[in-house]
């Protein structure tokens, strides 16, 4: 699928359902999870992906100090998230197409790499993103643990669900791909359920 079919199909999901994939569970356990990690508010983060603005919400209410940026190839989500999470700053495009994005002391990637078709590729790009000194969030779902899914590694469209297309990787394989990027693996964790359930610190 082409770029602007993608930004097509994403836009439809949000003007849809603005609250797609919006979960507090999720963003509480993120926020967990990076408090316990760094010790201290991060200054800046980035979240690339980051939909409808849901997870930069619930961060900014516990880290007002936080200078926070947004990533989103959908104009809708980018309009959601504006209105969700004023203040913070949402920028519009794919990885490989925007240009003048800093470092950030957090890059956050929450439900989004498993749908680049360049899976290595795409994590290079948000190594350049990180600070030095900085950490990477990746987390994705199990999706071959799903009880509708072929137990075969592969790239494909769900035919359930969001019908989206993704990989469906164990995770030894989201490992090789996250070294094929150059990104060192600092510590992982277990998410609370299979569709949030691989989380690895990278930097």
């Amino acid at each position: 699928m082409n770029k602007n079919d993608l930004k097509a199909e994403y836009d439809d999901y949000y003007k849809k359902n603005p609250e797609k994939w919006t979960s507090e569970s999720r963003d509480a356990f993120t926020y967990q999870a990076l408090s316990n990690f760094l010790g201290a508010p991060p200054k800046t983060l980035i979240d690339v992906g980051c939909g409808n603005g849901h997870t930069i919400a619930h961060l900014m209410e516990r880290w007002p100090e936080t200078k926070f940026t947004g990533l989103d190839l959908s104009a809708e989500a980018i309009r959601l998230a504006r209105i969700k999470a004023p203040g913070a700053t949402f920028v519009r495009g794919f990885l490989d197409e925007v240009y003048g994005l800093h470092q950030y002391e957090v890059v956050l990637l929450l439900g989004v790499a498993e749908h680049f078709q360049d899976i290595s590729g795409n994590l290079a790009r948000v190594r350049g993103l990180i600070a030095p000194g900085g950490v990477g969030y990746i987390e994705v779902p199990n999706c071959i643990a799903h009880p509708k899914s072929e137990k075969v590694e592969g790239f494909r469209r769900l035919n359930h669900g969001s019908r989206q297309t993704e990989w469906h990787l164990y995770r030894p394989t989201w490992e090789q791909h996250i070294k094929n990027a150059w990104l060192e693996i600092i510590g992982s964790l277990d998410g609370p359920h299979s569709p949030h359930e691989f989380i690895w610190f990278v930097r």
